[in-house]
């Protein structure tokens, strides 16, 4: 497949932006159970390829390239039925499984869409698509093989961060503080807990917004699932 024009173009950005520490995140919209939006912001972790392959890659926040081999450790996937998403230009993220938007997206997987602006460029990445979740239950019933284990992103977070997962339930009524402390002092800093989740966004649909050009440019990146080519077109801001 040919590689997604919009990719190299969002590398190159992410890359001019990268002295800004905002350019990390982003925001991620589900639609609720009650039928309304909800939004949240969400940390950028990484590209990844969703490949039947034993060859894959894996991009991180850089941008920078790591080949990597089926042996190896990481966060890519190779779904064993078709994906309508491209899966050579994932975005991946972690999310705890018993927050409300893992319930939005169900645990079959849903759609969502990330909302980018990085300041330094002035420019608008709007990524529509297919949302798949991945944990220990996923790899072990053979839903995905994994090439790279989820068990390395958690081993690459901080502590405080691994922390945050052993917290009193998300959502529940307010705990004491107490709680949050005792709740995170058992931690294993090499086994996820259960409810560390990696949300994958596999790209359906792409907006690209211009705001240093006048009149600004605004391209729209369609991904057909038949010919799994990317269109695009320009179109008014």
């Amino acid at each position: 497949m040919v590689a997604a024009r919009w990719r190299g173009v969002l590398d190159k950005c992410l890359n001019k932006n990268r002295s800004d520490v905002t350019s990390r995140y982003l925001q991620f919209a589900t639609v609720g159970k009650d039928g309304f939006p909800s939004n949240r912001t969400v940390v950028f972790r990484g590209f990844c390829e969703v490949t039947s392959g034993d060859d894959a890659k894996e991009v991180g926040e850089s941008g920078d390239e790591k080949r990597r081999d089926g042996g190896g450790d990481g966060a890519f996937f190779s779904p064993t039925s078709a994906i309508s998403g491209d899966g050579d230009s994932a975005l991946y993220f972690i999310t705890d499984g018993r927050s409300e938007k893992v319930e939005e997206i169900g645990r079959e997987g849903g759609v969502a869409e990330a909302c980018w602006y990085l300041p330094i460029t002035r420019e608008q990445f709007r990524i529509r698509g297919d949302v798949h979740l991945v944990n220990a239950e996923s790899e072990a019933s053979g839903r995905y093989q994994l090439s790279v284990r989820r068990e390395e992103v958690w081993q690459r977070m901080s502590e405080s961060a691994r922390a945050q997962f052993a917290w009193p339930a998300p959502g529940s009524a307010r705990c004491g503080d107490e709680e949050f402390a005792s709740s995170s002092s058992q931690i294993d800093e090499k086994v996820p807990l259960p409810n560390f989740l990696l949300m994958v966004l596999l790209p359906t649909r792409v907006d690209h917004l211009q705001l240093k050009p006048k009149p600004n440019l605004r391209t729209i990146h369609t991904f057909g699932s038949a010919s799994q080519q990317w269109e695009e077109r320009e179109v008014n801001p």
